[in-house]
């Protein structure tokens, strides 16, 4: 079991530099966990992507539909106090926060592409063009 960031996500349903890499993790690791807020997240990357790149919203929901088949939702809500105090600790935004403290909860590791949470729990994190390299 993995945590996966969004951006992993994004990764595995926009065609771009780390598409392969986030494939590649997905069949070395099958099963994607993350908080469920990630929809939100997602919706935010397509939606953006319509904007700036010019993606069709059919485009945009079929990719939604399948970063949707990729990952499960963690039932794990964390309180908004470790959340809080997790973001004061370490500077991170409470949107990370949430994923590190469902990554730490499962004891299973958080794949992301995200430098910032890759120096800042390095125990914790896997880098996606490490673990999906081929």
């Amino acid at each position: 079991m993995i945590v996966v960031d969004t951006n992993v996500l994004v990764y595995a349903v926009r065609p771009g530099k780390y598409t392969e890499a986030a494939l590649s993790a997905k069949r070395k690791d099958p099963e994607w966990v993350a908080p469920a807020f990630w929809r939100l997240e997602m919706l935010n990357v397509l939606a953006l992507s319509m904007r700036v790149e010019g993606l069709g919203p059919s485009l945009a929901a079929e990719a939604f539909s399948i970063a949707e088949s990729l990952v499960s939702d963690l039932e794990f809500q964390p309180s908004h106090e470790e959340t809080l105090a997790l973001c004061q600790r370490s500077g991170i935004s409470a949107y990370d926060a949430e994923f590190v403290l469902a990554a730490e909860r499962l004891g299973a590791p958080l794949l992301t592409r995200d430098t910032g949470l890759l120096k800042a729990f390095p125990a914790l994190t896997l880098s996606l063009p490490e673990f999906g390299a081929p």
